[in-house]
């Protein structure tokens, strides 16, 4: 069950621009999302997790959004 969100992890830090504590964070928090999510739902497949929480890119585009300018320069 976890190698679903063990997978998206790696798909969305291997498409991170940078790597910091709050990528970190976001990474931690998506797995926890995710684990939230597929104990409520044991039979997901990878694909209706994904529509479920979005594709990698659309996480880290988001992500971006709202992020600390400040923090995206610096790193």
């Amino acid at each position: 069950m976890s190698s679903i969100v063990d997978k998206y992890c790696k798909e969305v830090k291997k498409n991170l621009p940078t790597y910091g504590k709050s990528e970190k964070e976001l990474l931690n928090n998506l797995k926890q999302q995710g684990l939230e999510i597929l104990n409520d739902n044991p039979d997901m497949t990878y694909e209706v997790f994904v529509r479920e929480i979005g594709s990698p890119n659309e996480v880290i585009v988001n992500y971006f959004g709202f992020a600390d300018n400040d923090e995206l320069l610096k790193n």
